[in-house]
């Protein structure tokens, strides 16, 4: 059984059977963290694990790159608590990344620096975009 494990700044489909204790992955359309191994019972597999808690929204109104990116994209930023952030949903809904993990100042000039990218990604996908669809870019920052 394959599952979308999230890693550093992207997800990645492996066997729920690697996966150890801490590892975040997308089972149901929820985020959880994994308590346990994945064991198999009576033909079923079953993996411990508890739903992730989501970090407060705050609407952030600031004319940033970042705010623009996240904008174009029709995501969201992710602060980690530890100084970095990504541009990426990591609610379960969907596997998409934006941006690569870094520092938040680092963050904002990858976004500066590649705003015209994201600005012609928003051209191209507008209206699946405003209707709240999620639409993959390809990471070219891999």
């Amino acid at each position: 059984m394959q599952v979308s494990q999230f890693k550093w700044d992207h997800f990645q489909q492996v066997d729920v059977f690697t996966l150890v204790e801490g590892d975040q992955v997308i089972v149901g359309g929820s985020m959880i963290t994994v308590a346990a191994p994945a064991y198999e019972k009576d033909g079923q597999v079953h993996l411990p694990a508890a739903p992730i808690e989501q970090a407060v929204i705050l609407v952030d109104f600031s004319d940033t790159a970042a705010t623009r990116a996240m904008d174009y994209v029709g995501s969201s930023v992710h602060n980690f608590g530890d100084g970095t952030a990504l541009i990426a949903e990591l609610d379960g809904s969907s596997d998409l990344v934006y941006s690569p993990r870094l520092p938040k100042a680092e963050l904002e000039a990858f976004c500066q620096e590649h705003l015209e990218r994201y600005k012609a990604f928003n051209a191209q996908h507008s209206e699946a975009i405003e209707d709240g669809e999620p639409v993959r870019m390809e990471p070219w920052w891999s």
